[in-house]
């Protein structure tokens, strides 16, 4: 795609990035700069670019690279952002440069992005991973963009951590040294003797 086939496509896909009047400058599958040109809508008394307008410019320059890599087809979504605000980027417009940070094996896209007074990163996911029925749920602040737990491991886990200790109790002291005496016999240590005992239910 041409840079202006990808800027139409920009301002077409976010209505939004259309009325900021948002230009592709340079695109690659593994990197984009996105230009927002000043104007009254993008701007906050001060007056400085507003916060929500930088977001919008964020967003789209992630949606660029992938946009490039699938010609133009894609269909992602944003399902993270999130965005820290450095300084007033001022009123005369504001270049977004992204990076690919990584592409997942279930074709989410992370992307970083250097806007003006703002950095962030954004993750794209694609509306046909989902299940039919399924929602998008965006994960919670101090979440690291990993794939989701498995919801029974933590009872699991904590199950498997009372057994072990009830297993590993230490027995009354006469066994206890009996079982390390015929360990010392047989050159093994207590554990893997004990551990004998507890895996096959036999003395050695």
């Amino acid at each position: 795609m041409t840079l202006d086939e990808l800027t139409e496509r920009v301002r077409t896909g976010v209505p939004l990035a259309g009325a900021l009047r948002l230009e592709v400058l340079a695109a690659s599958a593994e990197a984009a700069t996105v230009r927002m040109p000043p104007s009254d809508l993008s701007l906050r008394p001060g007056p400085s670019v507003s916060g929500p307008a930088m977001m919008t410019l964020a967003d789209a320059a992630v949606w660029v690279p992938e946009l490039v890599a699938r010609g133009g087809a894609d269909e992602t979504r944003t399902a993270v952002m999130t965005t820290t605000f450095l300084r007033p980027p001022g009123a005369n417009g504001v270049i977004a440069e992204v990076a690919v940070v990584r592409r997942a094996a279930d074709r989410a896209l992370r992307g970083g992005v250097d806007a003006g007074g703002g950095v962030g990163q954004a993750l794209r996911t694609r509306d046909d991973d989902l299940a039919a029925g399924e929602r998008a749920v965006t994960p919670g602040i101090g979440h690291n963009g990993g794939p989701p737990l498995d919801p029974e491991e933590s009872y699991r886990h904590w199950h498997w951590k009372r057994a072990h200790k009830k297993a590993w109790k230490t027995p009354p002291r006469e066994i206890a040294l009996r079982r390390l005496a015929r360990a010392e016999e047989l050159g093994m240590t207590y554990r893997a003797y004990t551990l004998e005992i507890m895996e096959r239910g036999r003395y050695l």
